[in-house]
């Protein structure tokens, strides 16, 4: 499990925690975010944060942390 923080964001990821599925949160004040990801067939790892329910300056913002993890 490795912690590491972007743009405020916590980010918290533990590999294969069911088969090729991953854990990736991230945290920011009081707002923790569970975002689905998982093994691709071309080997990358894809992350899937377009049905978190949260709103678009919130949203916008953690894509810039998560770019900046990956």
């Amino acid at each position: 499990m490795k912690h590491v923080v972007h743009n405020g964001w916590e980010i918290e990821f533990r590999r294969n925690i069911h088969m090729y599925c991953h854990s990736l949160t991230a945290s920011k004040q009081c707002m923790e975010l569970h975002i689905p990801c998982e093994d691709t067939p071309d080997g990358y790892l894809g992350i899937w944060p377009y049905d978190l329910d949260i709103p678009e300056s919130r949203y916008l913002d953690l894509i810039v942390a998560l770019r900046a993890w990956a």
